[in-house]
């Protein structure tokens, strides 16, 4: 199975069964209102912090469900069956997990902005890499992290939390301090805390790439 049927594939799916995808977006949104109403304190601020702790959470519930919803209806097996090499399966599935990451970002951005009465004004190139570059890491480590929980053994179990733990320090935090940058019209400020985030998702993206087979083995 190629790279464009396994990323395609995964996109019917979400769409085919969203109640995942839904609960995600509802969990943005109530997020987002949970901390309007709890912390009024300088719109952008709070803003940047609701903006992406309800993309990390939201988005992390999507990540680890897909990986164990295919192993769960056998899915996952058919396609290690396939020609497909494991670390194409995986790169197609980081791939589809950024698009549906994506648009739910478009969502709780647009949500977010509005409720906050951000001004977007000069924040728009730093906001944009500051998306770019986040969702880049969340989908990359959330997918590793899925691949992990579905087939990890009681032993290995502690590790996909372990991952998730270790993307609130280096992409969490420094997406939310991109963001605020940006909302401030410093672009060059928010360029300089995506180096975390980036450097996790490549740090990531190597080690799948020497261990995605023996994990995907398992």
């Amino acid at each position: 199975m190629s790279f464009a049927a396994i990323v395609g594939k995964d996109l019917r799916l979400e769409f085919r069964r969203p109640e995942t995808l839904l609960a995600a977006f509802l969990l943005g949104l109530g997020v987002l209102l949970a901390l309007r109403l709890a912390l009024p304190a300088d719109p952008r601020a709070t803003g940047a912090a609701a903006i992406w702790l309800a993309l990390f959470l939201s988005g992390t519930l999507v990540l680890l469900r897909g990986f164990a919803r295919e192993h769960e209806d056998g899915t996952l097996d058919l396609l290690l069956l396939s020609r497909a090499s494991r670390w194409g399966i995986f790169t197609a599935k980081a791939a589809a997990a950024f698009v549906s990451l994506g648009l739910l970002a478009a969502f709780v951005t647009a949500v977010g902005v509005a409720m906050y009465e951000i001004d977007l004004g000069l924040s728009g190139a730093g906001l944009a890499a500051a998306l770019a570059v986040g969702l880049f890491a969340l989908a990359v480590l959330g997918t590793y992290a899925g691949a992990l929980s579905a087939r990890a053994r009681d032993r290995q179990a502690l590790l996909p939390a372990v991952l998730v733990a270790i993307g609130l320090f280096t992409i969490l935090l420094p997406c939310v301090s991109a963001t605020l940058h940006a909302f401030f019209g410093e672009t060059w400020g928010a360029l300089a805390d995506l180096r975390f985030p980036a450097a996790t998702g490549l740090a990531v993206l190597a080690l799948a790439a020497v261990t995605i087979d023996r994990v995907l083995e398992e």
